[in-house]
Parts: C-alpha cells; sequence; structure tokens
C-alpha cells in the first residue's frame, strides 16, 4: 500500500476538523459554518510519509465526513494517482527520451543504435565461459553413467541390452549417424536416453581448427538434430544438458572457448574406456574387456564403450550392479556439475 492508500485507509470516515499545513485555504470555522453542525476535532495521523511535498484537499461530504486526499506533487499535470510515483517517472523519462530521438536526424539515430547494439553485445560476451572439461560424475553415490559414441549398426544391440535391463544410456553421437537412423534415436529418446554432441567430422585435430571451422562442424551436429529429433528437443538440450565430447578426447583453448561461445557448458572424459584400454601397452595384466570396466567401478565413474564391443555390454552392467552400484545418464548430474564449477 502506498502513502496515499495507508492515509486515506487511516481517516476514511472519520468525523474530522483537518489543519494541513502550507498549502489549504479556509479553517475550521468556515467550515463548520458551511455545515451548520458542530464538528468535533478528532486527531488524524499520517500513517506514511514520503520526502516528496505534498498538495492536499479536503472535500467536505454530505454525511459531514471529510475526505482528506495527499497526492505526491509532480512536475508534471499528468499524474493521476493511479500508479506509484516512481513508475511514473520512470515512464516520463523514457518518453521523454523518445521524444528527443525523435527528432534526431536518420543517420545519427541509426548510429545511436549501432552503439547501443555493440555494446549489448560486448555484454552479453562476457557472460560466455569457456566449456568446462568434466573427468567424473557425482562421487558421492554408487552410480555410473555408461557412454557411447560414434557411429554403427551395433547401436541397435546396445539400445536393446540397455532396455532389457531397464536402465538409460548417454550417446554421444555424430551427426551422419542421426541422419541416416533417424527413426532408431527418435525411439531411443522416447525410451529416456540422452543424446548429446560428438560432433560432425570426428577429427581428432577439431581443436587445432579455426574458430569457423569449429563452429561449423558443431552447427551441423545441430542442423541434424533438428532435422531428426526436432527443434523442441535441440532447445531443451541446449537448455539442460548441452554437452560435448571431442573425438578422441582432443581438447585446446580455441575449442573449449568455441563450445563455450556455443552454448556448451561441459565436454566430458571418461574412467574406463576400451579401445585405449585392450590395447597390449596399456594392459599389461591382460584383463578382460568386463575386468577393466567392473575394476574401474567407483563412485562418479563414467564409462565409454564404442559399438563394435556391444557384446561386453550385458557382462559390464552385471558387473557393477553386483557391486551395489545403478547406472544414470549424464543429465542427472547435471547439478553436481555445476556445483562443482561454482566451488
Amino acid at each position: 500500500m502506498n502513502s496515499f492508500e495507508k492515509i486515506k485507509a487511516g481517516i476514511s470516515g472519520v468525523l474530522a476538523t483537518a489543519v494541513v499545513t502550507g498549502g489549504l485555504s479556509g479553517d475550521v470555522n468556515q467550515v463548520e459554518a458551511k455545515k451548520e453542525t458542530k464538528i468535533e476535532p478528532v486527531r488524524i495521523e499520517v500513517l506514511a510519509q514520503t520526502d516528496d511535498d505534498k498538495v492536499a484537499e479536503i472535500e467536505v461530504l454530505d454525511d459531514q465526513n471529510l475526505n482528506v486526499i495527499i497526492n505526491p506533487k509532480s512536475d508534471s499535470d499528468d499524474y493521476d494517482g493511479h500508479i506509484p510515483y516512481e513508475v511514473f517517472l520512470s515512464q516520463k523519462e523514457q518518453q521523454d527520451k523518445e521524444n528527443i530521438d525523435s527528432h534526431l536526424p536518420f543517420e545519427v539515430l541509426e548510429e545511436k543504435k549501432r552503439v547501443e547494439e555493440e555494446e549489448r553485445k560486448k555484454e552479453e560476451e562476457k557472460q560466455r565461459l569457456p566449456c568446462v572439461v568434466i573427468y567424473s560424475g557425482d562421487t558421492s553415490k554408487n552410480e555410473i553413467a555408461f557412454t557411447f559414441d560414434d557411429q554403427g549398426e551395433n547401436f541397435d544391440k546396445i539400445l536393446a541390452t540397455l532396455k532389457e535391463n531397464g536402465i538409460n544410456g548417454t550417446f554421444f553421437l555424430l551427426a551422419s549417424e542421426i541422419r541416416n537412423n533417424p527413426e532408431r534415436w527418435q525411439q531411443a529418446v522416447k525410451d529416456g536416453n540422452l543424446i548429446c554432441s560428438h560432433g560432425t567430422s570426428h577429427n581428432f585435430s577439431l581443436g587445432n581448427q579455426s574458430e569457423e571451422a569449429i563452429r561449423a562442424d558443431i552447427q551441423e551436429w545441430e542442423d541434424a538434430v533438428t532435422e531428426v529429433l526436432g527443434a523442441d528437443y535441440l532447445k531443451k538440450f541446449k537448455e539442460e544438458t548441452p554437452y560435448f565430447r571431442t573425438p578422441g578426447g582432443n581438447k585446446t583453448d580455441t575449442l573449449l572457448k568455441v563450445l563455450g561461445e556455443m552454448g556448451y557448458k561441459y565436454t566430458f572424459y571418461w574412467t574406463a574406456e576400451d579401445c585405449w584400454s585392450m590395447m597390449p601397452e596399456n594392459n599389461p595384466n591382460n584383463l578382460t574387456m568386463e575386468q577393466i570396466y567392473i575394476s574401474s567401478t567407483k563412485p562418479g565413474a563414467i564409462f565409454l564403450l564404442h559399438p563394435p564391443h556391444q557384446s561386453h555390454v550385458d557382462e559390464i552392467i552385471d558387473g557393477v550392479e553386483a557391486k551395489g552400484y545403478t547406472f544414470v545418464t549424464l543429465g542427472e548430474w547435471s547439478d553436481y556439475y555445476g556445483d562443482q564449477v561454482a566451488s
């Protein structure tokens, strides 16, 4: 309630003699003579007051009550008391500015708009942060994220295995995989799987390309998603799970900068991976693929597997669940990533 409303509420219906310093003509006797009725004085308490000058009016009603109206004093005759005075001043200031602008030459006005737009873009640029590299998920819970990369017919078998086990995966797909198998990925999304960006070219040196080339590669992937999964999916993806995985794990400052500018908050590495781990020089104990993943099980671990090794998925799931772990998508850890980056 503003000052006027509080005052009016406090004195409404009160039979009173009002003495308002400065701005009221006449006195109590004149009012009493006019009404031919004696009015007993009562005290009127001002409930609120601002620093603004006041103008006041007294209206003598037929029932001998006095209706006292106090409004902020305005430099404009347009103020009618229906909106807060501060709002009125703000609107008037904007209107005055527009009136001034309307008298500027067209060329001056266009240059003014151009400068304002540049300033706006610079401010937006300051808000864009480079993409952050993520190496693991929530380490406080016995949860694992099973992720899959690239392309290939074996994705059908992987999706079927996940569905049979009642879990969802995170798929970093190439643009060609999405375009070539629209029904596969439309159904995968319906089943609750998360589709994320692996770019278009699968170039292990993507991070060493020019900013324009990197941007074009990522934009092509977004175009494929829009065509197959729809603009709504892309919008939701960019707002909630804007995740990227670089081919080969390559990362550079240039790549992270462009990703950040395009709205990608995080790029993901992994805890266990199939191709690299099975190379003899990286597997001195000659572990099976299942053993490599199961031995890598720990809170927040991120598993990466490629379609050629889909036959191992079922045994990996069984071994991980036997250790008391559950599977989640990367999107289910989104709050955890934000907390880590903020800290």
